[in-house]
């Protein structure tokens, strides 16, 4: 055999056949091949992450009421130029500059198309007039004077430009600011009703006991097939029904929002009514009188509790906070204290911060209300209550225009502003308590109800919401979705 390879590999004068070198040649053309391959698909890679950037960027951007259209392309392109230069792409720019320098060549290699999204077709359809949906397409290309530097060798002895194309898309789902979220399980044991324009979305398991009726453009996700049980579940129709894993992508960091509201003058999470700039200290164990058999609960009256203030209550030892009946409506109210609600306790207009981990660090004991249903539909009115800890509500519950969290939810954009595919809330313990309890019926009017772990609904839920979508509290229009964008 050795003889019969040397006799095809050399002459009769020691020399390499022309079969062989033909051979050769051909290896080491498959080789560069190989190479190109390779560095087209790293690229691709890394170039749809910069496209996703400023998909997503642009897509918030352009549903935040507060800035315009030119000033959502310029955050998107920034967004880009970011991950640019994290994934250290290079183009021929003049003297090489990576892109992240120049966000002038990001627009001229990017085309932007706004579109309507549909999800019953997960289709796009293009719509310059539409603020819902955007394709992002960068493509870099020898032809249009913008091909990448990484080169590969093509085996006739020169290298050529790489010609690679990314596509991405972002959008806003019909029910991204209306319904359930939860990361580990979500549970309905009565009938759920769920209106136009809401989702129910688990990275768990789902369980639905009952009978589910479900309007238009509504979505309730799950990973898998395998995560959803229940005597609802082989009802649902499949075009409301996906299987995917969801994630709140907007929501900020929990203590960012809080160290931005303690300065008195909150640019990160703005309310919709007028707060004094001076925060309001209350120090618990001075300020409200003990009650209760072993005098454990401190009384807390609205009128303790002055409007148009950042409040925060403090130093309640192993006491409780004990909110009498009454209207706490335009404060903004935080607390490390846990907190217990009355009936008639309402809030109608406002923010709760509380910063308390574990078990019922907020419980509402009777038929709960939240937010107004006179102004369910008004864009300045709604009210956000967000806990690090667990949320009870024991009995019935009515929720007009409310974002409830439990738990922090998301990464911390400080450190990593521009990757979406990170893990919920790595930072939360595994053992932390962040859930959502509904001891009884549920009725949500254009409400989000959102937690880290799991949410609970004893009885019935019902979810509905304003006719025009637009009309919804523009406060969370511009900070909070559920599930994917």
């Amino acid at each position: 055999m050795r003889t019969q390879l040397k006799s095809n590999w050399r002459d009769e004068f020691g020399g390499l056949t022309p079969g062989f070198l033909i051979f050769l040649i051909g290896f080491v053309v498959l080789c560069g091949a190989a190479m190109n391959l390779k560095s087209t698909r790293i690229q691709k890679t890394r170039i749809e992450g910069v496209a996703q950037a400023i998909a997503l960027e642009l897509v918030k951007g352009l549903n935040n009421p507060e800035i315009s259209k030119q000033e959502a392309l310029k955050k998107a392109f920034q967004a880009g130029r970011f991950v640019s230069f994290r994934e250290n792409i290079k183009a021929p720019v003049y003297s090489n500059q990576f892109l992240n320098v120049l966000d002038t060549y990001l627009q001229d290699i990017t085309t932007i198309t706004y579109s309507h999204y549909d999800a019953e077709t997960l289709k796009f359809t293009a719509d310059p007039s539409s603020m819902d949906a955007v394709m992002v397409e960068m493509e870099f290309s020898k032809a249009k004077g913008n091909a990448l530097v990484r080169q590969f060798y093509d085996g006739l002895g020169t290298t050529r430009d790489l010609t690679v194309r990314a596509v991405a898309d972002a959008y806003v789902p019909t029910c991204s600011r209306g319904g359930l979220f939860a990361n580990t399980s979500l549970r309905i044991n009565g009938t759920l009703d769920i209106g136009w324009g809401n989702c129910v979305r688990s990275n768990g398991n789902l369980i639905l006991n009952i009978y589910v009726a479900a309007g238009p453009n509504v979505e309730i996700s799950v990973p898998d097939k395998n995560n959803l049980s229940g005597a609802g579940a082989p009802v649902l129709s499949p075009k409301i029904l996906q299987f995917r894993s969801s994630r709140n992508k907007e929501f900020y960091y929990f203590d960012r929002v809080l160290a931005d509201m303690m300065t008195g003058r909150p640019s990160e999470l703005v309310p919709n009514f007028y707060v004094s700039p001076e925060v309001l200290h209350i120090n618990a164990m001075q300020t409200f009188p003990l009650t209760g058999n072993r005098k454990n609960f401190l009384v807390v009256k609205r009128s303790d509790l002055p409007p148009n203030r950042i409040i925060r209550i403090s130093n309640c030892k192993d006491n409780t906070l004990l909110l009498a009946k009454g209207d706490y409506d335009r404060i903004v109210l935080i607390s490390d204290c846990p907190m217990d609600m009355l009936r008639g306790a309402v809030f109608s207009q406002a923010i709760v911060l509380n910063t308390r981990q574990g078990g019922a660090t907020m419980d509402f004991r009777n038929d709960a209300v939240i937010g107004d249903g006179a102004t369910s539909c008004d864009p300045n009115a709604g009210v956000l209550i967000w806990s690090l800890g667990q949320i009870d509500f024991r009995s019935d519950l009515k929720a007009f225009d409310a974002q409830v969290i439990s738990g922090r939810l998301l990464r911390n954009p400080d450190i990593d502003p521009f990757n979406p595919d990170r893990p919920l809330a790595e930072d939360t313990l595994a053992s932390d308590v962040a859930g959502i309890e509904i001891g009884n019926r549920a009725f949500l009017h254009g409400s989000t109800f959102s937690a880290h772990k799991y949410i609970r609904i004893l009885n019935r839920a019902v979810m509905t919401r304003c006719s025009n979508p637009t009309e919804a509290n523009r406060l969370f229009r511009k900070y909070f979705r559920v599930g994917l964008i």
